[in-house]
């Protein structure tokens, strides 16, 4: 992620037109981050160098063994927990 002042935003949603909605409409105050699926999350979160400071998250998302709402324990991989 860019250096910017604009807080980061994670939207994780596998509707492409909402998620490209919402960074059409949201990109003006916030830096943002995409992704589909819970996968593309953890992948996503091991590239940046910090966790977002918001996210947008589709309860919605296809059932896998866990639920969404899971997705926020995965926030904060370890190579974060290592420097704090």
């Amino acid at each position: 992620m860019a250096q910017t002042n604009k807080p980061s935003l994670l939207i994780v949603d596998d509707d492409p037109l909402i998620s490209d909605t919402l960074t059409y409409v949201l990109s003006k105050d916030f830096e943002i981050s995409a992704a589909e699926s819970r996968a593309q999350v953890k992948s996503l979160m091991m590239q940046l160098d910090e966790p977002p400071q918001l996210a947008l998250v589709d309860l919605g998302l296809p059932r896998s063994r866990t639920s969404p709402m899971r997705l926020c324990p995965d926030r904060r991989p370890p190579r974060y927990l290592a420097q704090h």
